[in-house]
Formats: C-alpha cells, sequence, structure tokens
C-alpha cells in the first residue's frame, strides 16, 4: 500500500461516514436537480427569491428519552454474535437548537431562531425548562415530532 500510495498521492485513506440507503438512492444527479428546480419555481411564486430573510431551512433531530444498554444473556461459550431482539422505538423528543457551529434552523442571512425542544403529550412538566439553556422553548405535541399541532 505504501508504494500505491507513493505512486497515487492523491489518493487518501479516510473514514467513511454511514449514509442510510433511502438517503443514498435519492442523492443522484436527476433528483437533487429536479428538487433544487421544484425550489427555485417556489421561491419565485412567493416572490421571495430576492428576500433572503424570509428563506429558512430547518433541521430537526430525535432524540430518546430511554436509556438502552446492552443487556446481558446467557449464551454457549465461544458464541460470537449474542442478539437480543427488542422494541427499535423508544419515547421520544424532537429538538432543535440553532446555537450549534451550523445551525440547524436559520435564513439565509444567517439569523437563527431560537432554541426549540418538543415532548410528546399534553402537559410540560415544571422541571424540564429548568435544566435547559436561557432562551430555549418547550412545547408538547401529540408525538413528539414536528408534522402535528403544539400544545401550549
Amino acid at each position: 500500500m505504501a508504494l500505491f500510495y507513493r505512486r497515487h498521492p492523491e489518493v487518501a485513506r479516510r473514514k467513511s461516514q454511514m449514509l442510510n440507503p433511502a438517503r443514498a438512492q435519492k442523492l443522484n444527479r436527476p433528483i437533487v436537480t429536479e428538487y433544487f428546480g421544484k425550489l427555485r419555481q417556489i421561491l419565485m411564486d412567493l416572490n421571495i427569491m430576492n428576500q433572503p430573510q424570509r428563506i429558512y431551512n430547518i433541521d430537526e433531530k430525535g432524540c430518546r428519552l430511554t436509556l438502552h444498554h446492552q443487556q446481558q444473556v446467557l449464551s454457549r461459550k465461544g458464541a460470537k454474535r449474542v442478539h437480543l431482539i427488542a422494541p427499535e422505538h423508544s419515547e421520544s423528543a424532537t429538538v432543535v437548537i440553532s446555537n450549534l457551529p451550523i445551525s440547524t434552523c436559520g435564513n439565509a442571512l444567517g439569523q437563527c431562531i431560537p432554541d426549540m425542544v418538543l415532548f410528546k403529550g399534553k402537559r410540560q412538566k415544571p422541571e424540564w425548562i429548568d435544566s435547559m439553556p436561557p432562551g430555549t422553548s418547550i412545547a408538547m405535541t401529540a408525538r413528539g415530532s414536528m408534522t402535528a399541532v403544539t400544545y401550549s
């Protein structure tokens, strides 16, 4: 490998990042070109193409509220893989945090919205806000996601 690297200095060994197969399938030139064509048309229809303060992008992050740890099970000595079948999903909250190096919700001018956490349910527990950064909003939704109406 050392000789190969010497002959090809443009090649580097890197750590790869995992990519969801569904996302990888959509990551091709025709689909991306079509997406940006539709986005351009929407911005023109709404007459906000030259109003970057009105163009926002948001990225949410789902966080599991229950901690998962490896369970201990009994198995035959020498077994290489031991599986435990358990539910994949647990209760979660949705988080939009803007004070990261790369904002998760900001407009085209770089202005960010305040941080927000969405919990599942109708009633907010007072202690939830105590450990949040100043200015953070908390809201309740039926599923704890951004695709539902919030409860005040």
